[in-house]
């Protein structure tokens, strides 16, 4: 759903820090709002939000994965949520 309305999604990791087996990267996500998503034409505005991933590594190679996405910032800037304020 989130590529098919935001086609040219740029995703770049900010920040990334590794301890033990765990690496944590903090990413930025950058996309223009080409097509409809939760029910929103596409807008063509550029919209931007933030995200973290935890990884799990083994042996070379990610076993176990957690993300987590600021989908609250997205969906204020396309209009699903009011802004407040």
């Amino acid at each position: 759903m989130l590529r098919g309305a935001f086609h040219d999604l740029s995703i770049v990791a900010q920040s990334m820090i590794a301890t033990g087996d765990r690496v944590a990267t903090r990413l930025l996500f950058t996309s223009t709002h080409s097509g409809e998503y939760m029910g929103v034409l596409g807008s063509g505005q550029v919209y931007c939000w933030s995200g973290m991933v935890i990884d799990r590594v083994e042996d070379g190679r990610i076993v176990e994965r957690w993300t987590n996405m600021d989908r609250f910032t997205l969906l204020t800037q396309v209009g699903i949520i009011p802004r407040f304020g």
